[in-house]
């Protein structure tokens, strides 16, 4: 947006060419991991975006019009980044679990190592099963209430066919 100044006979007379005052440049960005070019902005995450506008608007400032417009910015676009995040919180939780393994726990908490390591009882169907056989939640029940996954399961599944029994009367 230009500048503009009324003079004295009500015409606009711009004081600031077009071209300085152009608000917003027109990146050209470009994934640095999957190569992908000429992206738009709302494929990379905001700070990304706002690094690129300022090298733009140094560029633009330092150099020609010509030369902030053909560059083509480099940045990581939001995919590729969401993928980086998961990749390294999975290499997070491989090495937790390999550490464990070597230690010959199951968990780093004293506490919660000796119960995973204990067979407990379901108390429906009467089985000592280990502790995978549970859930977190149902391991932190006291022992006459903890029932297995499957056993857990079939249960639900038995409330949902007389709950729609009772809803069919």
């Amino acid at each position: 947006m230009a500048l503009r100044d009324p003079d004295r006979s009500g015409a606009v007379r711009h004081l600031v060419p077009a071209w300085k005052t152009r608000g917003a440049v027109e990146l050209r960005l470009a994934c640095t991991v999957c190569e992908r070019e000429d992206l738009r902005p709302s494929e990379f995450p905001e700070d990304e975006v706002a690094a690129a506008k300022q090298n733009a608007a140094a560029l633009e400032q330092t150099g020609t019009v010509e030369q902030a417009l053909s560059q083509r910015y480099l940045a990581r676009c939001s995919a590729c980044l969401e993928s980086a995040i998961a990749a390294a919180e999975e290499e997070k939780s491989r090495a937790k679990r390999e550490n464990l393994k070597k230690l010959g726990m199951l968990s780093l908490n004293e506490k919660e190592n000796d119960k995973l390591q204990q067979q407990h009882v379901c108390q429906s169907c009467r089985q000592s099963l280990p502790a995978d056989a549970f859930s977190r939640k149902m391991l932190t029940k006291p022992p006459a209430k903890r029932r297995c996954q499957e056993c857990t399961t079939q249960a639900l599944a038995a409330e949902e066919v007389a709950r729609a029994k009772k809803v069919e009367k």
